[in-house]
């Protein structure tokens, strides 16, 4: 197994989609949550209404925005 990971580059993941949710995102802890919450499975639209909600949220780490994006998710 050693070297197999020296491998792998941007190119192997060429095919995957990005992450385009078409906001203004400034905060790091808000983009972290967002890709969280994509990676959970939920789709692109849910997360972008959460996300602009969110943009207002005064969160201090992933942790704050990623549980608060889930409270909205669920209401």
């Amino acid at each position: 197994m050693k070297g197999k990971l020296s491998d792998l580059d941007s190119e192997s993941f060429a095919g995957q989609e990005t992450l385009d949710l078409s906001l203004n995102v400034d905060s790091k802890y808000l983009n972290e949550s967002i890709e969280a919450l994509l990676a959970l499975g939920y789709t692109k639209t849910e997360v972008k209404k959460v996300a602009k909600k969110l943009q207002d949220f005064d969160g201090k780490s992933t942790d704050d925005f990623l549980r608060q994006g889930l409270r909205l998710i669920m209401k």
